[in-house]
């Protein structure tokens, strides 16, 4: 079995530079630093480091604020921050490369690669990258505290035995840190080689991704009801999450990103075949598609279809966006779990490609009003929760990620967070019994999940 990494298809690569270029000095330039000196002005995190490229040109590469108020450390394109579920993209890509070299066909059940998972013979590789598995999320391990926070995988293997699947596999799209757990395995089962080895051997060093590695080799130091952990001599405080392994263990810097994404859309990375595949939606077995392609996200932004994918971890947030119509990378971390970072990408790709943002409503909502759409939907196998904070309704999505709703009128509502994203409820006698969701082209149904009080 040959063990060949992510860049057996790499010939020479682009230019990329090896640190901060010069500031910007161009109109655009200036308008894009002032877009997200804005941004940090008129929220609540502390810092924000960012990179925004036209193919290999850098238009800005620059901080904001601060990478660590406490120390008064500023940020820079080259400040380190945990980059949690980002850590997919890498692993699902060189995944998929390296099937693609060795002849392994992504519809291959695990069943010879995992055969200690009892559920492999009903498991693809595919089914792995694209989230549609059915497997729960492993994280579930953790309702005993804070003593769960680390286990071995033999633990995790046997829990998902016992626990089964929570969907039919490829009925419908679930993300969980389940099938990044597992295909972090299966590299690991292919390769013969831990996975911080192989990615760092494979493609950090290929790419020059000088400040790209795994940053929590350390053991956990329980305190109360949280957990810490060593990072560079400095202890965070994490809460009760489960060691990272696969799922979200990188931390890396905005250059370091950019390394990466920017010949990786380009082509310079995977052949045109391969890369079409891991961009394109996925397809669920009623033909239905999802949002989702191996690893990488799809989006849109006033009708130009872009990818994306990011994460983030114990505070920290990150947000890549690649847009083929303008040859547009878009790198954004932030330091602060609030960060909107979607919205400042969508300012800053409406500024490039010269679309002005059409008009949205924020219509008040009297508390009457409200109630009309407030309560539990499905959304496929996915459960999506309206609620109320304040005066305001609020949509919290399959992802566990939350967003303000602004009501346009008539039952309309966009994602404050992404104003691309619509719900369109379905209301009788009073009462909402489901939405259509329209996200960056892929339109989805949400059905209301009745109480037994009806």
């Amino acid at each position: 079995m040959r063990h060949l990494g992510l860049l057996y298809l790499v010939g020479t690569l682009p230019w990329l530079p090896a640190q901060s270029p010069p500031g910007p000095d161009g109109e655009l330039e200036q308008r894009l630093s002032a877009l997200l000196q804005s941004s940090l002005q008129e929220d609540t995190f502390e810092g924000l480091s960012a990179v925004v490229a036209i193919g290999s040109d850098i238009l800005v590469s620059d901080g904001y604020g601060y990478a660590d108020r406490p120390k008064r450390t500023k940020a820079g394109p080259e400040s380190v921050y945990r980059v949690g579920s980002l850590t997919e993209q890498f692993q699902a890509l060189a995944l998929v490369a390296w099937c693609q070299e060795n002849e392994l066909d992504l519809e291959d059940s695990l069943e010879e690669v995992l055969p200690e998972l009892s559920l492999a013979s009903s498991i693809s590789i595919r089914g792995l990258l694209s989230h549609t598995s059915g497997l729960p999320g492993y994280t579930d391990l953790l309702e005993g505290g804070p003593e769960d926070v680390e286990f071995p995988r033999t633990r995790v293997l046997a829990w998902l035995g016992e626990t089964g699947f929570a969907s039919e596999p490829g009925s419908c799209f679930a993300y969980s840190n389940t099938n990044v757990f597992l295909s972090g395995m299966v590299l690991e089962k292919l390769t013969d080689r831990p996975l911080p080895d192989y990615l760092s051997e494979h493609v950090f060093e290929e790419l020059g991704m000088s400040d790209t590695e795994y940053c929590f080799r350390g053991p956990s130091l329980p305190k109360g009801d949280r957990t810490l952990r060593e990072i560079r001599g400095d202890v965070l405080d994490e809460g009760a999450i489960p060691q990272p392994f696969e799922a979200r263990g990188l931390c890396s810097t905005a250059l370091d990103v950019f390394r990466w994404s920017q010949p990786l859309f380009q082509g310079d990375l995977l052949d045109s075949e391969i890369l079409d595949e891991v961009l394109s939606p996925g397809v669920l077995k009623d033909g239905t598609g999802t949002a989702w392609g191996m690893g990488v996200g799809i989006t849109s932004t006033a009708g130009h279809r872009g990818y994306v994918f990011g994460g983030g971890m114990g505070g920290s947030r990150v947000h890549v966006a690649y847009y083929p119509a303008g040859d547009l990378s878009i790198v954004l971390l932030a330091q602060g779990e609030r960060a909107p970072l979607t919205t400042i990408e969508k300012r800053l790709t409406r500024a490039v490609l010269d679309v002005p943002q059409e008009k949205v409503l924020d219509l008040a909502l009297e508390a009457e009003q409200r109630s009309i759409y407030l309560g539990e939907y499905y959304v496929g196998c996915n459960q999506v929760t309206l609620f109320e904070k304040g005066e305001q309704l609020f949509v919290s999505n399959a992802l566990q990620r939350v967003s303000r709703l602004m009501a346009q009128g008539g039952h309309v509502f966009l994602a404050e967070n992404d104003p691309e994203v619509r719900y369109r409820f379905e209301v009788e006698d009073g009462s909402a019994t489901g939405f259509v969701l329209e996200e960056h082209g892929i339109q989805s149904i949400g059905k209301r999940i009745m109480q037994e009080n009806g």
